[in-house]
């Protein structure tokens, strides 16, 4: 006889497990982009400053905002990162980063 309880029990574990999997896949498939087509450059580092920010529940948090600059090609890009307040701010006025070429929000 079968146990239906059990049986939806099964479902739901291999429905979850196929979720994370795809999740996961998805969040991949942009490291796969860097890693084929990314660049390391120097960057010009623009500012960095604690700011708030909206946080996703309603009210704010405290994000280390980094500025800098960097050339794409003959272009030149700005760029912005949040961090975690409690991010190490290069020293220097240089900074490496990672970018795809011809992409302009991706840095």
């Amino acid at each position: 006889m079968i146990d239906l309880d059990r049986e939806r029990s099964r479902a739901g574990i291999f429905l979850g497990a196929v979720a994370i999997f795809l999740v996961s896949a998805y969040l991949v498939v942009g490291e796969i982009g860097y890693l084929l087509q990314g660049v390391t450059t120097d960057a010009d580092l623009v500012s960095a400053a604690v700011v708030r920010v909206p946080a996703s529940r309603g009210g704010s948090r405290s994000m280390l905002r980094v500025e800098y600059l960097y050339r794409d090609g003959s272009t030149a890009r700005q760029a912005t990162q949040l961090l975690p307040p409690d991010s190490e701010v290069p020293e220097g006025p240089r900074v490496s980063i990672e970018y795809i070429p011809g992409s302009e929000y991706d840095s």
